[in-house]
């Protein structure tokens, strides 16, 4: 079995509420002394404004070599990620596809659902209008990001500039 890359221990979280207030929130944040990645998969996974996408055991999320047109935030299940000679899983809280559609470039690994898979998914083209509308110091944290996870594959697109 591949090693896991990446994932958020989800086992504080599934003791809160998608419908808790923000002052219940902050104290359960507090109480339970989730760190900044927990904090970020609870209000992703509570959000009403994106969708939730539930993939199938050996279900591909994303081809090698497509451009997404929807990235995914993983809340439940394990993906296994395949590039050439290359493979391991990404557990809760990996996002699959968000760069490369932010900066329109094609994936360079292939996705596939190791188990039932439940995500939040972000349509990409509401992504792009709602991060160029950001200000210049947001903007520019998202330009490094992206640099850092694209490495040599980076092209910043102009809205992003």
């Amino acid at each position: 079995m591949p090693n896991i890359e990446f994932q958020v221990d989800r086992s504080a979280i599934d003791r809160l509420s998608p419908s808790a207030t923000t002052q219940e929130r902050l104290r359960l944040f507090k109480d339970l002394q989730l760190s900044g990645p927990q904090r970020l998969l609870y209000k992703l996974w509570a959000s009403r404004s994106l969708a939730t996408v539930v993939f199938r055991p050996n279900q591909t999320i994303q081809h090698a070599g497509e451009i997404p047109h929807s990235a995914y935030v993983v809340l439940a299940g394990r993906v296994l990620v395949q590039e050439k000679d290359k493979t391991f899983l990404l557990g809760p809280g990996a996002v699959i596809g968000l760069a490369e559609g932010l900066c329109e470039i094609p994936c360079h690994h292939n996705y596939r659902a190791t188990e039932v898979v439940n995500c939040k998914e972000i349509p990409l083209d509401t992504a792009c209008r709602e991060v160029s509308r950001v200000n210049a110091g947001l903007k520019g944290v998202f330009r490094l990001t992206l640099q850092k996870i694209l490495v040599e594959r980076a092209q910043i697109p102009l809205w992003l500039k």
